[in-house]
Order: C-alpha cells, then structure tokens, then sequence
C-alpha cells in the first residue's frame, strides 16, 4: 500500500522505484499484488502516464495520510540524539539523597528536552506490564532478560547516634552493646519485620524504639536523639560531618554492592534510554 501511494504520488513507476530505492518491475509487480488482493484495478496505465482508477483513487486517499505518519514517526524514531519521550523511572525511596537526584539533574543539564519521571516505592517491578524504562535496584536482577549498569556510590551501611543521645544513654563499645540501646528501626512497606542490623560479629537486634518505612524518617528521627539508626553512610555523610551524628562501628560493617540501572533488552534501547545510562556511566556520586 505503502508503494502504491507513492506511484500515485510520482505519476510514474521509474519516478516511484527512484523514490523507493526499488526497480520499476519490482514497484509494478508490488501494485499488481495489491491490485490481485483486491481484485480490483487501481492504476489506469497508459504509455506516457498513469492514473488512479475510481477504486484507485479512495484507496490512496484512503492510505495517504497513515503512510506518512508511519514514515513520520519512522524518521523520528531513527533520529540519533532524539531524546523525546518521557523516561520513566521506578527507584526505593531512600536512593533519592544517595544519588539520584544529583543523577537525573546532571541528565537535565546535559539533555534539556528530556523528560523524566520518578516513581519511589519499595515493592517488587515488572517494567514490561507496567511501562517503566529503567528499575534502581540492588542485588538479584529483574530477569534472565535484563541487564544492569551499576550506579550510585559503594554502599557501606554505619551506625549513627546524635550527640545528645550518646550523652544520655551512653556509646556502645562493640555492635553486641547495640543489644541495650534504643533504635529506629526501617522496615520496609509489606516486610514482616524490621531490617535486622548485620556485623562481621553476627547479626543484632536492637531494642525497637520506633519503626518507621521511609529511610527519611529513620534519619531524622535519629538526629532528633530518639535512638540509633543504622543507614547507609551516603546518606549521612554531610550530617557526620557537620557532627549532628556521630558515625559509629564503620568498620565493623559489611559492605554491600552498589545500586544498579536495570533494564529489559539490550538491543534498540530507544534513545531516552540510551543517554540515560551514558549520563550514569560518566556520573560521579559522592562517596
């Protein structure tokens, strides 16, 4: 249909094979197809012209404005650097003040027609059913069809305490003291129990003073001098710093593997994508 409707177009077999990149037999054998198909003749053929029967003519009008928009968006989406599109992206909630953030602005800055958007949830993804493009996660990948590109900082996880809650309760000497002290405890949305904290000693199991499910909220409540809270030390580097937390047991915990960009396919990734794990692979998180 799609030869057809440049035949009509031209006015000429030679002219449409030019256009098409074709042979004229193999344009006029594609029309006589059609024609066959239908049953129906389309093209009165004369030797200096050629013209759209009455059932010639419907069936261009017909197909005249589809073939475009399908060579239309054909164009678009061969067009390299095109970042048009809107990229989505689901993430845990505690990656935004790890490295996210500073990840999709950088992509901003090097890309201002891109369009992001960021779903945070703590829950099990299936991009494909549910449209997403890229899935930050740790460990185990989406499946065997996935691929990852790590990104974001080595993740260390620390013990930290405010100084007013180390005055009134004391600092532990070894992650077994953890055991008489209170903490905040993460636990996930739909987990049955809280994090347990684990140490090169073994795991430990803090009195719970509060629980919470955001990350966010462990951290400032913890600041606030309501009990110990164990985070990954990115996140809290900037508050150790300026002594609102002390860092406790650093090195007595296990380190763990970074976050990685998951994705389902390798090849044809649309460009959106593509410019998105090149902007990771050259980001430089804080460590």
């Amino acid at each position: 249909m799609a030869t057809f409707v440049v035949v009509v177009e031209t006015g000429s077999f030679r002219a449409a094979a030019r256009a098409l990149a074709l042979s004229p037999a193999a344009v006029s054998e594609r029309v006589a197809r059609l024609e066959t198909a239908l049953d129906k003749r389309l093209l009165n053929r004369s030797t200096r012209s050629i013209a759209p029967t009455e059932a010639g003519q419907r069936l261009f009008e017909a197909c005249r404005e589809p073939s475009r928009a399908i060579s239309d968006a054909m164009t678009d989406i061969g067009r390299d650097g095109d970042v048009s599109g809107l990229l989505r992206i689901s993430a845990p909630p505690n990656t935004a003040s790890l490295f996210l953030n500073d990840l999709v602005s950088g992509h901003l800055r090097a890309h201002p027609a891109a369009r992001v958007e960021i779903v945070y949830e703590d829950r099990k993804i299936d991009p494909v059913a549910e449209g997403y493009d890229l899935v930050v996660r740790s460990g185990r990948l989406l499946d065997a069809d996935s691929y990852a590109r790590p990104v974001g900082p080595q993740l260390r996880p620390v013990v930290v305490a405010a100084p007013p809650y180390l005055e009134r309760a004391g600092t532990p000497r070894s992650p077994a003291d953890l055991a008489f002290h209170d903490a905040i405890l993460w636990q996930p949305a739909g987990a049955p129990a809280p994090i347990a904290w684990a140490f090169r000693e073994g795991v430990v199991q803090p009195r719970p003073a509060r629980i919470a499910s955001d990350v966010g909220t462990v951290i400032h409540l913890a600041r606030e001098g309501h009990g110990l809270a164990f985070v990954y030390e990115a996140a809290v580097l900037e508050l150790v710093r300026d002594r609102a937390f002390v860092a406790l047991f650093r090195e007595r915990t296990q380190d763990l593997p970074r976050y990685s960009l998951a994705y389902v396919g390798k090849r044809h990734l649309p460009t959106r994508v593509r410019l998105f794990l090149e902007t990771a692979k050259h980001h430089s998180p804080m460590s």
